[in-house]
């Protein structure tokens, strides 16, 4: 039987009805994380978890310990112009984590985030139809914090000794209460609890620069931020919408991690239906958007920097083929055309309808307030199986085993996240490829798959893997 966490401010955990996929339970409105995850789940049964730990993870954070929900009432789920921290927002930022002395210059008071990064993998970035870009941040959740920390993994050198070590390079699962789940250890192999014991989750977050009237506020998860324009490198206090977030995490069940993403509803129309949007059955009141954030439909292709060409990426407005801006060329400020390539299934939309239907029973004035009413998932991606840990010095690629669902079925892809690849890797592909740290590339956003087939060329052999988690070969400085 498997059995799911409440984990509250001081609270232990208790055994509660499971969202794991065996037996499927429908999502309840309440800070309760699924513990692990049936890898002959069905559709509906990943569709569950996902909007389970979106739940969870949402719920007002604890005031005395970060990572942990707080004892606030359902009633106070998505309450329009709450700005209190989530769950998630009280993690520490990946920054924090490899870079604590930098991250406290960076960091303010009074909760205002900052907000600078404008790049997605690759290095393009996204400019909503207000001609603002979309800013990114990338957090981890106490149990992959300690991991990184207690084992010396800020470093180069620390990952590569942790990727030989006899524990090998190794997230936690999480979950060492539950009756046959293996201790989660250290880079040494000795057994070792991180965290809360929930297992390693990485969030990546995007937002989106809101209307300054306010008019918006009521239908997306609100923070304020200090924003940095890439044109000016100036800054200035904005109020800015949850539009985007991946949720990533290792859980017994999941080894290669499981893969969850959602998104604002009012993001863009799919590219088969670009005049309207494709909302569940059920949709709440209000559910259709006024105006998507990153598509006009009355785009006039004589004065649109891309040509209204739907999924241009960044750099074509002022160079073909470049994804730098040329001095005096501001191509952040130019909106863009974005359409969703890969159509969201009738079942996870069934999912999200049962989500809202949730919050309709649970939620005072039938759930109608609360801003995750128009917050909808996108996919799941997860392990058909369960593979054995990542061995000491396992390299990249490691085994990306059969995902569900596989490529020839469809691509999983969030439309502010993996906005110009949207069809042509899944989240295994990539992550597959995740290394530690080379010490000749700290200074470099990522290990791309080009930069991988460098090294190999260059005789260097293939990178130590960070067992899936690119986290730490973008953040090492040192």
């Amino acid at each position: 039987m498997l059995f799911a966490l409440v984990l509250a401010s001081g609270a232990t955990a208790q055994r509660v009805a499971p969202c794991s996929g065996g037996p499927i339970v429908h999502v309840t409105v309440a800070p309760v994380m699924p513990a692990s995850f049936n890898p002959d789940s069905v559709q509906a049964g990943a569709d569950c978890l996902s909007w389970q730990m979106f739940i969870y993870l949402n719920w007002r954070a604890s005031p005395a310990r970060a990572g942990a929900p707080s004892s606030a009432l359902a009633a106070t789920f998505g309450r329009p112009g709450d700005t209190a921290p989530t769950v998630w927002q009280s993690y520490p930022t990946a920054d924090a984590v490899f870079d604590p002395a930098g991250a406290a210059v960076r960091t303010r008071s009074g909760g205002v985030l900052e907000l600078h990064d404008i790049h997605q993998t690759g290095g393009a970035w996204l400019t909503a139809q207000s001609g603002l870009p979309t800013y990114y941040e990338v957090r981890v959740n106490p149990d992959a914090a300690e991991f990184i920390t207690q084992n010396g993994l800020t470093t180069a050198a620390g990952q590569a000794a942790c990727a030989r070590g006899k524990g090998g390079f190794n997230l936690p699962h999480g979950s060492s209460s539950l009756a046959g789940v293996a201790r989660d250890t250290d880079c040494a192999g000795a057994p070792h609890t991180y965290g809360l014991d929930v297992g390693a989750i990485e969030i990546k977050a995007a937002w989106v620069v809101l209307p300054a009237d306010g008019s918006l506020d009521h239908r997306y998860k609100i923070a304020k931020a200090r924003v940095t324009d890439p044109a000016t490198g100036k800054a200035s206090l904005q109020t800015v919408g949850l539009a985007g977030l991946h949720i990533v995490r290792k859980l017994p069940g999941a080894s290669q991690m499981l893969w969850a993403t959602f998104e604002q509803i009012d993001t863009v129309p799919d590219q088969l239906a670009p005049a309207r949007a494709v909302l569940p059955v059920n949709a709440p009141a209000e559910a259709a958007p006024r105006g998507f954030t990153y598509y006009n439909p009355a785009c006039v292709p004589a004065t649109d920097a891309y040509g209204c060409v739907p999924n241009t990426p960044p750099g074509a407005a002022c160079r073909p083929g470049s994804t730098t801006v040329p001095a005096g060329c501001h191509a952040t400020s130019a909106p863009m055309q974005i359409t969703r390539l890969t159509p969201i299934t009738p079942e996870v939309n069934d999912a999200t309808a049962d989500a809202w239907a949730a919050m309709r029973r649970q939620l005072p004035a039938g759930g109608r307030d609360s801003v995750f009413n128009y917050y909808r998932l996108i996919d799941v991606q997860w392990p058909a199986q369960e593979v054995p840990p990542v061995a000491p010095r396992a390299r990249i690629p490691l085994l990306a085993a059969d995902m569900i669902p596989t490529p020839d079925t469809r691509y999983v892809a969030n439309t502010t996240m993996e906005t110009f690849v949207q069809q042509s890797r899944t989240c295994l592909d990539c992550h597959a490829n995740a290394a530690v740290a080379n010490p000749a590339l700290v200074k470099a956003r990522a290990l791309s798959a080009r930069t991988i087939r460098g090294l190999l060329r260059g005789g260097q052999g293939a990178p130590f893997a960070s067992d899936y988690a690119f986290v730490f070969s973008v953040r090492t400085r040192r």
